[in-house]
This record gives structure tokens, C-alpha cells and sequence, in this order.
């Protein structure tokens, strides 16, 4: 799907490292950050635009709640 849906996109080495990454959560954080990218620019902003957008946006810290709570990891 990641492969089929950016292979035209974006640079091969960037597009195999984020099949073969073993961490789900990385993966995942790779697409919403493309997909992220892909509605920017579907807005009409600029690459620099959407380069400064993205290096400014924070990431969310992950949830401490629910089982990671109870067991204190």
C-alpha cells in the first residue's frame, strides 16, 4: 500500500526504509507525516512552505494513561 500510494513520490531509499523498519509506530509516524505533506501542498502551500510547517509542528508525547499508567513503564 505505503509502496503502490508514493513510489512516484518520494526518493526509493526513504520509501525502503520506511517498509522495512521493524517499528510499527515509525512507520506510521512516516506516513501521517507524508500524508501530512500531500494536504499541504493539495492547499497550494510551497515545498517551503510545507518544510517550515512540518519542522515547526510538535509531536505528541505518548500517552501515559491506561496500561502504561497502571504498570509504570
Amino acid at each position: 500500500d505505503i509502496l503502490v500510494k508514493y513510489a512516484d513520490r518520494i526518493d526509493d531509499d526513504l520509501l525502503r526504509n520506511i517498509i522495512l523498519d521493524p517499528d510499527p509506530n515509525n512507520r506510521a509516524a512516516a506516513v501521517a507525516t507524508l500524508e501530512q505533506a500531500d494536504a499541504l501542498m493539495d492547499q497550494g502551500k510551497s515545498i517551503d512552505e510545507v518544510m517550515s510547517i512540518l519542522q515547526s509542528t510538535p509531536r505528541r508525547k505518548q500517552a501515559e494513561g491506561g496500561l502504561a499508567g497502571i504498570l509504570k513503564l
